[in-house]
């Protein structure tokens, strides 16, 4: 039986579960086309090179936080309800995995900081609504969001103790 004609998305799919199972060594067009059973050929047809298809990788993960991210600040009426409703976004394994290897790579650094920057943005423009203008305010959240392992953790007492606060 013929293997099916792979596509970029099939690409850039098995590389971000590669990167959350593997890390940043499993992301390699060798070890791509190893795991989908192709050529490294048929990896070249769809990407000019491994930094080409790693931005791609990249620019997938950075759609699939913000699109999470939004939907926990959308699940929200109001100001104070959306960043109650935010203290419930975690980070997946994937994010963590890209965290990782923006240590060692300058391509996902950007990437990371890209995302940072809009949730960054994104937070303290729900604070500015609730007139919590304190400058640490946004990085304080945003980094409890990020470390916070599991639902019913600090972020929530942060979030409640910033709104007491302001």
């Amino acid at each position: 039986m013929a293997s099916k004609r792979k596509t970029p998305q099939t690409w850039i799919d098995a590389g971000l579960a590669a990167l959350k199972s593997k890390g940043p060594d499993g992301v390699r067009a060798e070890t791509l086309a190893r795991d989908l059973g192709a050529t490294k050929g048929s990896f070249y047809w769809h990407f000019k090179d491994v930094p080409a298809f790693h931005d791609e990788v990249l620019k997938a993960w950075s759609a699939q936080i913000q699109a999470r991210f939004e939907k926990a600040l959308g699940s929200g009426d109001t100001p104070v309800m959306q960043l109650r409703a935010l203290a419930k976004f975690r980070q997946t394994p994937l994010d963590s995995a890209v965290r990782a290897w923006a240590a060692q790579d300058s391509r996902a650094q950007s990437a990371v900081t890209r995302v940072d920057k809009a949730m960054l943005s994104q937070i303290s423009d729900l604070l500015t609504e609730l007139d919590a203008t304190h400058p640490d305010f946004p990085g304080l959240i945003h980094a409890a969001l990020i470390a916070a392992p599991k639902k019913g953790s600090h972020a929530e007492t942060l979030i409640d103790l910033l709104l007491v606060l302001k």
